[in-house]
């Protein structure tokens, strides 16, 4: 579901209170489906990122087996005859149990209104996953999911999405994901040391993940460093073939370093791949070698870059 591969398209859940101990058993129907468009978008990720989202579909499911087995064992307690005082326990007991599967319910509602293509949706989707914080503070999967919303966002919600991941980071910090997005978003509002810092961090816990690399690759190329740019966006290209931030920084090294020919050969892949700033390299680099006719027609192209998709 993570992925977007599985599409929720409804659940249907019933409920049975136990009066006598405050608690209440569910039982959830679901409709699904699955979108080939996305399986397409996951095939195309490198190695790391496919295992970064299976392992937060297996996070989900731990937590929901965890549920599981708390609401079973609880049952079995309510079973016996206790005190006052064991029976209260337990009814507190239910209550917390109760909210933490609230807050997956709407941690799950918030990702598929996040599939919907429309403003509405994505409001609707941060409701849910507000709600689902609510429910239960130690959610981090609502905030690695709300964090993911603000940080693609406008600049207005990047501080909301360092604050998500930070959270997330603090109740989950072995997950490199978390490290990567904090870290984009720390490059869109111009922090590139606190953003290197989180990339190099997110290598750290998972060395074959292609994102961090292209990122670092471009954080080297545009201070000069070029050899260590084309070092990191080889690496990234390594595990994923279709990284165009790799293809795009290991263009900007070639350039500085005067290989025109590979510096446009690297820009031409990573247009081909949805890079639009692409278009630009591409330009310079026909400029330098005297084709100023194919230089002006990227430059303009480069100043309203076509849709991709």
């Amino acid at each position: 579901m993570t992925s977007g591969i599985l599409k929720i398209i409804s659940v249907d859940y019933k409920l049975v209170p136990m009066e006598e101990y405050g608690g209440i058993m569910y039982r959830a129907t679901i409709l699904a489906s699955i979108d080939t468009d996305k399986v397409d978008e996951w095939i195309a990720q490198g190695v790391g990122e496919r295992e970064s989202l299976i392992e937060k579909n297996r996070e989900l499911q731990k937590q929901i087996d965890e549920q599981e087995q708390l609401i079973k064992r609880l049952k079995s307690e309510a079973a016996q005859k206790k005190s006052p005082e064991a029976v209260e326990r337990l009814k507190d007991e239910f209550a917390t149990a109760d909210r933490i599967f609230m807050s997956n319910v709407k941690l799950e509602e918030g990702d598929r209104l996040n599939l919907v293509i429309a403003d509405w949706a994505y409001e609707a989707a941060v409701k849910c996953w507000t709600e689902a914080i609510e429910l239960n503070p130690n959610n981090f999967l609502a905030y690695e999911s709300r964090g993911y919303y603000f940080h693609l966002s406008d600049v207005a919600r990047f501080a909301e999405a360092i604050d998500d991941y930070t959270k997330a980071i603090e109740l989950r910090p072995g997950t490199a994901d978390n490290y990567f997005y904090r870290g984009e978003t720390y490059m869109r509002i111009g922090e590139r040391e606190l953003a290197k810092r989180d990339f190099e961090r997110a290598l750290g816990l998972n060395p074959r993940m292609s994102a961090p690399l292209g990122e670092l690759a471009y954080l080297y190329a545009t201070s000069g460093q070029t050899q260590q740019a084309i070092e990191f966006a080889n690496r990234a290209l390594e595990t994923n073939e279709r990284n165009w931030r790799a293809y795009y920084s290991r263009g900007l090294a070639f350039f500085s370093l005067g290989d025109y020919d590979a510096a446009l050969a690297d820009a031409q892949s990573a247009l081909d791949w949805g890079c639009g700033d692409a278009y630009q390299l591409i330009g310079d680099c026909y400029a330098k070698m005297g084709r100023h006719d194919e230089a002006e027609k990227f430059w303009e192209l480069a100043k309203n870059p076509p849709a991709f998709g």
